[in-house]
């Protein structure tokens, strides 16, 4: 990762990993108040939360396999804010912070995730894979394992509603 002012000067640079992949990682950098997330899931198999103005580590979430997707910030129903990001049968949310990781729930999805996670009124919307679930809702702001408590629903079928029909 490299930061550059306005005139190409490189400002810093950051070492996320380097093992490589046909399609490289396909995820864009997330800025969050002093930090920079990075999902170098293809490099690492981490998630990164680096100073924005020195490139320091400020955390690293290792585990982060398969994913290939921009990590949301995503504000909860009691008002908090966590990073989501949706790997190879699970999604995770971190506090951006400290980089803890507040819950986990099963996807079923049993291929590489892709697709960004999109997130209203506290609801995270997961779409993904070739093969098995096609989309799933969690609702953000559980603590552990909320397979059973935060989903809201499973489908291996996907509808798509786009604007107003008659």
């Amino acid at each position: 990762m490299f930061a550059h002012d306005h005139d190409g000067r490189q400002l810093w640079h950051a070492d996320v990993g380097s093992n490589t992949h046909g399609w490289g990682t396909s995820a864009s950098p997330v800025l969050y108040r002093d930090l920079i997330f990075i999902n170098a899931s293809v490099e690492s198999e981490s998630l990164f939360a680096l100073d924005r103005k020195t490139g320091e580590v400020k955390w690293r979430a290792r585990g982060i396999k398969e994913a290939w997707n921009t990590p949301v910030i995503v504000k909860t129903k009691a008002g908090d804010e966590e990073l989501v990001i949706a790997t190879h049968g699970k999604v995770f949310g971190f506090d951006p912070e400290s980089g803890e990781k507040l819950w986990s729930c099963d996807t079923d999805i049993t291929w590489y995730m892709v697709p960004c996670v999109v997130a209203a009124d506290g609801v995270v919307y997961i779409l993904g894979g070739r093969s098995g679930v096609a989309g799933l809702a969690v609702r953000a702001g559980g603590r552990g394992d909320v397979t059973g408590k935060q989903l809201l629903v499973r489908s291996d079928k996907v509808l798509y509603c786009i604007g107003k029909t008659d």
